[in-house]
């Protein structure tokens, strides 16, 4: 309050607000890019946050939450995981507390490896993301995501597989996965997706994006 009634520089605000959220939360990788000034970690000490991460302006994140590495996320992000007790005869949902400290039994929500998450998407815990999933603008996402698939709509489900099969493998082995782990993540979709025919998204051999690694070098 004191630090915004006073105007102090935007960039020394939200590098004061940087320190302190990393004082509190459980663990935070290399290079988390975040605007501190419009976003909010409701409970820091249960958030992981790993490599490369980067959430746009107005984030918003509470519960038990694990970002893995490699992550992009568009502006207005909700992740909710945690829910509030109810139902209890002669108690108001208004005053039940899980204990003390928070109100909330928190849920685990975990988005995993080369995530892209749309504008004004909410995640509902419990869930995972899967690797390289794909979640489009406006979502509402209450389930678990598939690796490797292009998921959009509120209830969020799954419209399009990210490569095919052999591709997925040689996409995860050249991101450096060895290829029992990328055989596996691939199964993994499979059984998620069950009997669903999805149309393939690859784009491999008609876009060539300019590409450069995490420290600027082209």
């Amino acid at each position: 309050f004191v630090l915004r009634s006073i105007a102090v520089p935007r960039a020394i605000y939200s590098r004061l607000l940087r320190m302190e959220l990393e004082f509190k939360i459980a663990h935070v990788g290399r290079r988390f890019i975040y605007d501190p000034p419009s976003s909010v970690f409701v409970t820091p000490e249960s958030i992981s946050i790993g490599n490369y991460v980067f959430l746009n302006k107005g984030a918003y994140l509470s519960g038990d939450i694990t970002f893995r590495k490699n992550i992009m996320c568009g502006p207005f992000l909700t992740v909710l995981a945690g829910s509030h007790i109810y139902g209890v005869r002669g108690k108001s949902t208004r005053f039940i507390r899980r204990s003390a400290e928070n109100p909330e039994v928190l849920r685990p929500v975990v988005v995993e490896d080369e995530v892209w998450i749309g504008a004004n998407v909410m995640l509902v815990g419990p869930l995972t993301v899967g690797v390289g999933a794909v979640i489009g603008a406006g979502s509402v996402v209450v389930k678990d995501v598939p690796p490797l698939t292009v998921a959009v709509g509120n209830p969020c489900r799954a419209v399009r597989r990210v490569f095919d099969d052999p591709g997925a493998v040689e996409h995860l082995v050249a991101l450096g996965y060895s290829l029992q782990a990328a055989n596996d993540i691939v199964a993994r979709r499979a059984q998620m997706l069950a009997d669903l025919e999805l149309p393939v998204f690859d784009v491999t051999q008609t876009c060539c994006p300019f590409l450069y690694n995490p420290d600027g070098s082209a």
